[in-house]
């Protein structure tokens, strides 16, 4: 498992408060350098690393993301990811404003891009950059002070938000404040910082698209019942596993959408997030069992604390070992599915109802009975949901096993 990074430096407005945050490409080695061969490979290498690997939210919490952006990526050469309008879309100095180029900005702008123009200096000839664009950045080192008196007051006249680059110390940082910058960045507040974390494998990438896709609240049963259908060898374990022994149906389930009319939709869903999770096969059986233990133990619990939330405590007990099954910190995974509040909290954090329990089942599983439980159960209470959930767990791994 090889190790991805990326850079990131803060954006202030002028009062100091971080609006944004420029996402920078950086070497794998984690060190604070950018040996950029590729220009465009290094952008794709920012967007994946921002959306699919480390994720916005850890990354930007919900503050604007800058990247920069090649020519070729303007003109539509190289297509741009479904990305939301968390990003602030940066044409790079270097980038002449032909027709093909002005035309791909104007159509990223249209779809509501924000639109900065980097490192940027005046020229006629780069007028139409200044139309389209929202935020003008400009290199208060690369730029005679009194130069830059007149160039801040003809943005601001044209309506444009203008960004201060390379401020390095509190003398530059006032002048800027004088002349009306908008925004601020450069070593005088901060110096990139480099987030790193392990990549997970192409196969439990995949693995982790599925189970976002199950637990997205937004999505419809017909949509979620196609999904599953899409996946071959996930609807044939499926259907497999539902009309096996373990559930004794009087009628034979003949497609996926009839398993979510008959057994409802969070049935289906917490079945079929079992069977992914069990195509992890390079991970012992045993880790598997102990999260089905866990699952099972948490929704029996769940009664008692929080009524009709037994699927979301089973969700809760069985996604407590993703993290070994990922070879990833907990905390780099949730972020990737489409959990409620209560669900990422009580995994990250053992916190509320469903962490309290999630605390227990995983104290009780592993032989620490006689810690002090946090959800107000006694330990006969947990020793027969414990009882219970063993006896189904063999069972579900046998049959799950067998639907292979």
């Amino acid at each position: 498992m090889s190790n991805i990074a990326i850079g990131r430096q803060p954006i202030f407005d002028k009062e100091l408060e971080t609006v944004a945050y420029e996402l920078l490409f950086r070497d794998c080695d984690g060190q604070n350098r950018a040996d950029i061969v590729d220009g465009d490979q290094a952008t794709t290498q920012v967007i994946v690393n921002a959306i699919t690997e480390i994720g916005l939210k850890k990354l930007i919490n919900n503050k604007w993301a800058f990247i920069n952006l090649t020519q070729q990526f303007l003109k539509g050469e190289i297509p741009l990811p479904e990305m939301d309008q968390h990003f602030v879309l940066e044409i790079l100095e270097d980038i002449p404003a032909d027709d093909d180029t002005l035309k791909g900005a104007r159509k990223l702008s249209q779809q509501g891009y924000t639109i900065a123009l980097d490192d940027f200096i005046y020229h006629p000839h780069l007028d139409p950059f200044v139309e389209i664009a929202n935020i003008i950045k400009l290199d208060i080192l690369a730029q005679d002070p009194s130069a830059l008196v007149e160039v801040v007051k003809q943005f601001k006249k044209r309506g444009k938000k203008v960004l201060a680059e390379k401020v390095e110390n509190y003398e530059q940082f006032e002048f800027c404040k004088s002349l009306g910058f908008d925004y601020y960045q450069g070593y005088f507040f901060c110096k990139p910082e480099v987030l790193t974390q392990k990549s997970i494998p192409t196969a439990k990438v995949q693995i982790m698209k599925l189970l976002s896709k199950l637990h997205d609240p937004d999505i419809g049963i017909d949509e979620l019942a196609e999904d599953i259908s899409k996946d071959v060898t996930l609807s044939y374990r499926l259907l497999r596993y539902l009309n096996s022994a373990h559930f004794s149906l009087q009628k034979k389930i003949e497609s996926i959408r009839q398993a979510i009319m008959m057994l409802g939709w969070n049935n289906v869903r917490s079945i079929a997030t079992l069977i992914i999770m069990s195509r992890i096969d390079d991970k012992p059986s045993d880790l598997f069992k102990t999260g089905l233990i866990r699952a099972k133990m948490c929704s029996l619990m769940a009664d008692k604390v929080q009524p009709g939330a037994a699927d979301t405590f089973f969700t809760a007990g069985l996604f407590s070992i993703i993290d070994a099954m990922m070879d990833t910190p907990i905390q780099d995974i949730i972020h990737r599915l489409p959990l409620a509040d209560d669900l990422q909290n009580a995994l990250v954090y053992l916190q509320g109802n469903i962490g309290h329990v999630l605390q227990d089942t995983i104290n009780f599983v592993g032989g620490n009975p006689s810690k002090a439980p946090s959800s107000n159960f006694t330990l006969a209470e947990m020793n027969k949901a414990y009882l219970k959930a063993l006896q189904w767990a063999d069972t579900a791994a046998t049959e799950i096993t067998a639907a292979a």
